[in-house]
């Protein structure tokens, strides 16, 4: 969230400025730190996630369950952190139109109905999948859509 902060600032400054080559600059610099920061977080929390939980609580079920959840998650955190950022590079430049309609879409047709099919199968571990696969594919939308410049609309 913070980088998220600094990317709207630049990106919001840099386009009120009519400096197109610089909005794309910072978006793509801000979006790389925040993919190789959830990275780099996402392996260390994958591997000591069953060590917190141990600590959190004495039941050991509890414990197991959340771990495995958290795991899951991990594989969708990088992406995650390129929604968020994604999202404020967007409202930078005064477009919220696209975050709230990807959103509204992600969510409503890809994360609930995943979840209501993975959970019948999977149980606690389907919803959370679920949410990593969408919040992967919304990710890689916002990457997708922002690699090139034809999004930053100066007059």
């Amino acid at each position: 969230f913070g980088i998220a902060t600094t990317a709207a600032t630049l990106v919001a400054q840099s386009f009120g400025a009519k400096k197109k080559q610089l909005v794309q600059q910072f978006s793509a610099a801000c979006l790389r730190i925040t993919i190789g920061i959830m990275i780099v977080l996402s392996i260390f929390l994958f591997f000591t996630c069953p060590w917190i939980f141990d600590h959190i609580t004495s039941d050991h079920a509890i414990a197991s369950l959340g771990a495995s959840a958290l795991r899951i998650q991990m594989f969708g955190e990088p992406m995650f952190g390129a929604c968020i950022v994604g999202t404020a590079i967007f409202r930078g430049i005064g477009n919220t139109f696209y975050p709230a309609f990807a959103n509204l879409i992600s969510k409503w047709l890809i994360r609930l109905p995943l979840s209501y099919v993975f959970v019948q199968w999977m149980g606690l571990e389907g919803a959370w999948l679920a949410m990593c696969i969408e919040l992967n594919l919304l990710g890689f939308a916002y990457v997708w859509y922002l690699r090139n410049d034809r999004w930053i609309r100066i007059q």
